[in-house]
This record gives structure tokens, sequence and C-alpha cells, in this order.
């Protein structure tokens, strides 16, 4: 028995510590299974591992696969890479601009570790202008 006791000293210690993540770090629990889980063992893994195979089958230049890889973005970009470098977006709006014959699509995101939210203006599907907006101001989109 006390040849067992480091052990589930141990096994405890890692227990308390996976809790405490699960419960109130999960981004960086997340992102320790992410690094750790390279066969997709578990949920976010396969997600990842979907993610990574869709942006390296896309027909851009390697740097903005490493860009998209990374979870930025670019000027330019399609609304589908914008979705495979950050998910799906809080909230989708389409604006119409019959004057000018102009649709824009804007995706509002709050990303991580960021208190204003950001949003991503498209014109034909391609990215034309990124800014920050107020939480107030995102209600009337």
């Amino acid at each position: 028995m006390l040849r067992a006791l480091p052990y589930i000293m141990v096994g405890g210690l890692v227990y308390l510590m996976l809790s405490y993540m699960a419960n109130y770090q999960p981004e960086l629990l997340t992102d320790i299974l992410l690094q750790i889980d390279i066969y997709g063992i578990t949920p976010e893994a396969r997600q990842e591992q979907a993610r990574l195979a869709a942006i390296k089958e896309l027909t851009i230049p390697f740097e903005e696969k490493e860009v998209l890889v990374n979870r930025t973005v670019f000027l330019g970009a399609t609304q589908e890479m914008v979705l495979l470098a950050l998910g799906e977006p809080k909230k989708v709006v389409e604006k119409h601009w019959e004057a000018k014959n102009l649709i824009l699509t804007y995706y509002i995101y709050y990303l991580p570790n960021e208190k204003r939210p950001t949003i991503f203006v498209f014109q034909e599907g391609k990215l034309i202008n990124a800014y920050k907006d107020s939480a107030i101001n995102v209600v009337n989109y």
C-alpha cells in the first residue's frame, strides 16, 4: 500500500488539475487535448483535424494557408476561409444597398480574451473590412 501511495497522490493531483481546467479554463484544456491527441480520439481533435484537412485542400498559396491554420484571417479571404479559421460567427447579417446595387454580409464574432466584438464585412463573398465595435452597436445590426 505504501508503494502505491505516491501514484494515488499523483493521480488525485492530476484529477484535481483537470477538473479545475475543465471548469475554469476550458480553452486551455482544449489546447492541451489538441496537442496530445494526434490520433483524433477526442471530438475536439477530430474537428481540428477536419479543419486542417479542409484548409490543406484550398487552392491558395501556402502563406495564406498558414494564416488560416493559425486562426487568423486576411483581406480578400472568402467566407469559407473565415469559417475555417474562426468557426461559426455569433451572428450573420446581410444588408442590401439598392441605390448602389450592393449586398454586404456581416459576420459578428466574440473572440476569446476580447471584450469588444469583431465584425467582418464581406462583399460578393470576399472579406473587404474588419473592425471592432461595441456590444451595444452590435444589437443594431
